[in-house]
């Protein structure tokens, strides 16, 4: 392999093995991790080199964006190409692009090698389509190669769970120790005894090391790599200097066309890239390495930080299709409020529908945060959005008070049917933080306020939730009544995915009232809500049957639910089900007297992420644009 990289042998080998797999139809995930500056993005660059020659290679990064792009790596990875990746992502259809970027590896003409480095910094749907493609590498003639910060992806991090999923003699996971005395050494070209002032400022990460080295013009040892790195850009031209603190003010990468907008000529660039500060591509300009960019950036007054982001944001918004969440970054970074309140809302929808909700919610915080540039109207429809986010990402807490205040808001302005939207949305939400009496309360007037529909959607709907949330609380007087109105006038209204759950509603309520073949109709629910494609709703049939047989005492019944659920919720990549079905499994297990199994899993669960009890506890999630293959019509918001 071309430029042999220190101390990394062992490494190489375990690439190219899983390379060779690759070429003889089997496919394996490499995870490469470690510290910022340990040399991930050297190894990946020196494998690949060898295994162009072998394979297509599609490479992509993440970005240390402000929100990160909506499957930003997985754009990259298909830029410039006609294949389903490319065509799934541009009609933006998330079960389409599940689909596309496995038939995007199983290429029979030759096996690809997929590259995304940086997952800390991805975006939720970039690690759905991750974790999606994990589970079935081993079938493709392919290899996924992912690389990380491992200090950055903590238990609470997104990406923590897509990384501890992994698992079985088709997952390689590569740390990249720091360099030894020796390694330190022939890299200085000196000795063990020449290299120890080196070796003890830098532990031996290669990149401290390379920086400190280029550095020194007089045997002086700067204090600190961001002073090695400034120095090194204070000794060039002015002109050079000042291209540099341009780029630096964008994160990761900066494409050519956006790089001569911004500077026109770059042969500006030529005495960094000969220094080794910066390299020039065929497709882009970047630092040699992320920690230079921010040592550029940071060294900057906050005054010129924001014009030259301003420069940037202008480039941006000149181009098409709009980069929304760069657009955003840079407009953020620039203190333009007008652009952020403009583009905001549009950057999250397109996160909503890639099912990047964590990403959705920092564009409208953002927005909110600048009320004065907002109307009522605007102000109400992004909180009545934000409100089912919340919720979905298991922020109940803030899921309620976005939820009262879009509901305050909708009352001033004297819209009745857009708050009984609201209601119907926090009934769930209010049952799921214990608030049993108050979500009753909202589920009945919300039912109340859209009876002005006629048989509606959203009625339909809202009647739906009611009817789930009194049979969640065992209120059964009402429960007969609200399932057959909510059954008929689903089947009126002739949206697949509200007639599937209303049978399950209606299974639910012949059951709780003593009739045990409930079971069949719930059954039934579940099928059609499958063959609606509506994930969420058949998620919630599969809890809701193991609830209720368990409740019979049907333990084999359970079993085959569990498993099934477990199984279909995977497939779909909806995790918190899996979470719910995986703590009835535990509950199983322990009743099997399977003691260590039932711990263990509970373990995993609780250590997982602060809202794991909240969205355990949750039954109730589907929306607009949340999965839902009827595109709203089923009168979810």
């Amino acid at each position: 392999m071309p430029g042999r990289l220190l101390e990394r042998d062992a490494e190489l080998d375990v690439l190219s093995a899983a390379l060779d797999s690759a070429v003889a139809g089997q496919g394996s995930v490499v995870l490469i991790f470690g510290e910022a500056g340990i040399g991930k993005t050297s190894l990946l660059r020196s494998f690949v080199a060898r295994a162009r020659t072998h394979a297509r290679v599609l490479t992509g990064a993440c970005d240390d964006l402000m929100t990160p792009r909506t499957l930003g790596p997985l754009r990259d990875a298909a830029a410039g190409s006609a294949g389903p990746l490319a065509t799934a992502i541009a009609d933006g259809n998330r079960d389409d692009l599940l689909i596309a970027v496995r038939e995007e590896l199983a290429d029979g003409g030759r096996p690809t090698v997929l590259v995304i480095e940086d997952v800390h910094w991805a975006d939720d749907a970039t690690l759905d389509v991750l974790r999606y493609l994990s589970r079935r590498i081993r079938e493709l003639p392919a290899m996924l190669l992912i690389s990380y910060r491992e200090d950055e992806v903590g238990r609470e991090h997104p990406a923590h769970r897509m990384i501890g999923s992994l698992g079985g003699d088709d997952v390689h996971r590569l740390r990249l120790p720091r360099l030894s005395r020796s390694g330190v050494a022939q890299l200085t070209g000196g000795t063990a005894v020449t290299s120890a002032a080196l070796f003890q400022l830098t532990a031996g990460n290669p990149f401290f090391l390379s920086e400190i080295i280029a550095s020194r013009g007089d045997d002086s040892v700067p204090l600190t790599v961001v002073d090695a790195v400034l120095g090194r850009v204070h000794r060039l031209e002015p002109a050079t200097q000042a291209a540099l603190e341009q780029l630096a003010v964008v994160p990761t990468r900066v494409e050519l066309p956006l790089a001569r907008a911004l500077l026109g000529d770059l042969t500006v660039l030529a005495p960094a890239e000969r220094r080794g500060i910066l390299e020039v591509r065929r497709d882009a300009v970047a630092f040699r390495h992320e920690l230079s960019r921010r040592a550029v950036e940071g060294s900057l007054p906050v005054s010129e930080r924001m014009q030259l982001n301003g420069r940037v944001l202008a480039a941006l918004q000149n181009r098409d299709p709009a980069d929304l969440p760069r657009i955003m970054h840079h407009a953020v970074e620039a203190g333009d409020d007008a652009v952020v309140v403009e583009y905001g809302p549009q950057a999250a929808a397109q996160a909503a529908a890639a099912g990047a909700h964590r990403q959705e919610i920092r564009f409208y915080e953002q927005v909110l945060a600048r009320p004065q540039h907002l109307d009522s109207a605007t102000r109400a429809d992004i909180l009545q959005a934000l409100t089912g986010s919340l919720f979905l990402v298991g922020r109940m807490a803030d899921a309620a008070d976005v939820g009262r205040a879009a509901l305050a808001l909708r009352e001033e302005r004297g819209e009745p049917e857009l708050m009984g939207e609201v209601l119907t949305q926090l009934g769930p939400i209010l049952w799921t933080s214990a608030h049993s009496a108050e979500a009753l309360t909202a589920g009945a007037r919300s039912v109340e306020l859209l009876r002005s529909d006629g048989q509606s959607p959203r009625l339909t709907f809202a009647l739906l939730y009611w009817g789930l949330l009194l049979s969640a609380v065992g209120q059964l007087t009402d429960l007969p009544q609200v399932a057959d109105e909510t059954l008929a006038m689903a089947e009126a209204v002739g949206v697949p995915d509200l007639i599937a759950m209303a049978h399950t509603l209606h299974g639910r309520a012949d059951l709780l009232t003593g009739d045990p073949n409930g079971i069949a109709e719930i059954e039934l629910g579940l099928r059609g809500a499958i063959a609606a494609g509506n994930h969420v709703f058949a998620i919630m049939c599969y809890v809701l049957l193991v609830q209720d047989q368990w409740d019979l005492g049907r333990f084999d019944a359970v079993d085959r639910v569990l498993q099934e659920g477990l199984e279909y919720a995977r497939t779909m990549e909806v995790d918190f089900y899996v979470e719910h079905l995986i703590a009835h499994q535990a509950k199983l297990d322990a009743l099997r007297g399977n003691w260590a199994a039932a711990e263990a899993s509970l373990r995993d669960l609780v250590g997982t992420h602060a809202g794991c009890r909240a969205r355990l506890a949750s039954l109730f999630s589907a929306r607009p644009g949340h999965h839902c293959r009827s595109a709203g019509r089923c009168g979810c918001r």
